[in-house]
């Protein structure tokens, strides 16, 4: 994948997340700051990871195994 299709699919990723949260934010109004900090910081992360994953999934050359060590944990 060039990086302009991998930029597009993780701007869509982030719009995505962005409206989750923000819906997540309506449903929860009694949140506090704490709260809404902790979701907020949740999301970056996954971002984080997805883009991470799809940086080292374009190397094709092997140094991609951290790849699979990436991701949510529990």
């Amino acid at each position: 994948m060039d990086r302009d299709k991998a930029e597009a699919k993780f701007m869509r990723k982030v719009k995505e997340r962005f409206e989750a949260i923000w819906e997540w934010g309506e449903e929860h109004p009694e949140a506090s700051f704490d709260e809404i900090a902790g979701r907020l910081s949740e999301e970056q992360q996954a971002l984080m990871e997805e883009m991470l994953k799809e940086m080292l999934s374009q190397r094709g050359d092997g140094r991609n195994e951290e790849a699979d060590e990436v991701g949510p944990k529990g």
